[in-house]
């Protein structure tokens, strides 16, 4: 790998760079293997699927605690040591609809929970008010009420599985048979895990988990946390129609909400927009007294991006490798969590040389390239074009889309309730210091 500040060769078991000693690439690294793994599949119908991951995942890193009737269900510490935990794995601790949720599966499911959000707000740790260095069950997400971090935490991955478990309830009672796409995935998912924890530098996927997650984690439980996702994924998108709106589509909705089009004044003569992936490295964190960038930063910015660029291309990325790149390297934060993704974009709202790079006339699907701008440098690719009047329409029927499903899963929990023991729960804590 490379250090992301001066663009040195590093090995994998170095944590500090051997050249200017900057530790970023460290601090972002252990999301890399996940990002590969869920982009993946969310590549698969890419127009839509960040909508719908939004109405099934909302219970993943949310930031809202919804304040219970009664906090006392809560116990002050769920923290025991690693061996009590395996001793009470196969306790099980919540149910929806006769699926059991046992004390093994709910840690890797915590674990997650901490580990996606201190990865992704690392930077911001300090506004949340959550230190590193302190038990989660020793300091407070919401003083006021009494809820700790732990706590905070515990009901992120309890909604989540209840999410999972409720939608997948909800298909075995239809009788839902996985894609034949699906089933592939599932089938193939322990070796793409091994693939996965060498190319991150692991021996094994076991120890990449118990690594990232803890010792109470391990290949078998992330797997079938993994599934619980992947086949909710599969029945909604089935049960939605999600793939991206076709033509004929888009025409019929155009002519049947004649009104709504006049109203957001929508016409078929509004011209080109384009999709485009891109990946911002910044010259330095800290700019000189008068606001710029050394000319030694930017050149060490250009070589790290050329680099960052050479190494995706010698190794036939893909988009899907490009959109995981921009997940742990982009600077951009109105892009990075969806892959360095801009969609719909038109002639005159980028920054100049982004703007001329991607309406070049002679652009095309899969070009690729790198552009200086005042921001930094971006590495660019570009997925394709189209006409505006159909990306805004296309846009309002997966908005309607997004709608249907968010009813449907709030519906399906409402119905498909979940019985907790809290009493029963034990968690293991989750080394923190080691997420970053």
């Amino acid at each position: 790998m490379y250090c992301t500040k001066c663009g040195a060769q590093m090995s994998d078991a170095e944590t500090v760079c051997p050249n200017c000693g900057y530790e970023e690439k460290i601090k972002r690294k252990k999301k890399t293997w996940i990002v590969l793994l869920l982009i993946s599949i969310v590549l698969v119908s890419a127009l839509v699927v960040s909508v719908v991951l939004g109405a099934i995942l909302y219970g993943l890193g949310v930031l809202d605690f919804k304040k219970r009737e009664n906090n006392a269900q809560y116990k002050d510490s769920y923290t025991v040591s690693v061996s009590k935990a395996q001793k009470k794995a196969d306790v099980v601790v919540a149910t929806v609809n006769g699926i059991e949720l046992t004390n093994g599966k709910l840690q890797m499911y915590y674990a997650m929970e901490v580990v996606n959000f201190i990865t992704e707000h690392y930077y911001e740790l300090s506004t949340y008010g959550l230190k590193t260095d302190v038990p989660l069950d020793e300091q407070y997400y919401d003083a006021k009420n009494g809820v700790t971090w732990q706590q905070k935490f515990l009901d992120g991955a309890l909604n989540a599985w209840h999410t999972y478990a409720a939608i997948n309830a909800k298909a075995a009672e239809e009788n839902y048979v996985l894609s034949s796409q699906m089933q592939q995935t599932l089938a193939e998912l322990p070796e793409s895990l091994e693939k996965l924890a060498k190319e991150a530098g692991y021996a094994d996927a076991q120890t990449m988990i118990q690594q990232d997650y803890g010792q109470a984690c391990s290949k078998e439980l992330f797997i079938a946390c993994m599934s619980d996702y992947y086949k909710a994924i599969d029945y909604i998108e089935n049960k939605y129609s999600t793939d991206a709106p076709t033509r004929e589509e888009a025409e019929i909705y155009f002519t049947e909400n004649a009104m709504l089009m006049s109203l957001y004044g929508i016409t078929k003569d509004m011209g080109m927009c384009v999709n485009v992936r891109h990946i911002l490295l910044t010259p330095a964190d800290e700019k000189n007294e008068d606001g710029t960038y050394s000319d030694a930063d930017w050149e060490s910015c250009r070589e790290r991006a050329q680099t960052l660029l050479d190494s995706w291309v010698c190794a036939n990325g893909t988009e899907a490798d490009f959109a995981a790149l921009a997940g742990e390297h982009s600077k951009d934060p109105g892009s990075v969590s969806n892959g360095g993704l801009y969609m719909y974009v038109t002639e005159g709202t980028m920054v100049d040389e982004f703007n001329d790079w991607i309406f070049d006339e002679s652009r095309e699907n899969g070009d690729y390239g790198l552009i200086k701008t005042v921001l930094g440098y971006h590495l660019m690719y570009f997925v394709g074009e189209e006409e505006l009047w159909f990306a805004q329409v296309s846009s309002m029927i997966i908005s309607d889309v997004y709608d249907a499903i968010d009813a449907f899963v709030s519906q399906t929990k409402t119905q498909m309730t979940i019985q907790t023991t809290y009493k029963k729960i034990v968690l293991c804590a989750v080394d923190m210091n080691n997420i970053i």
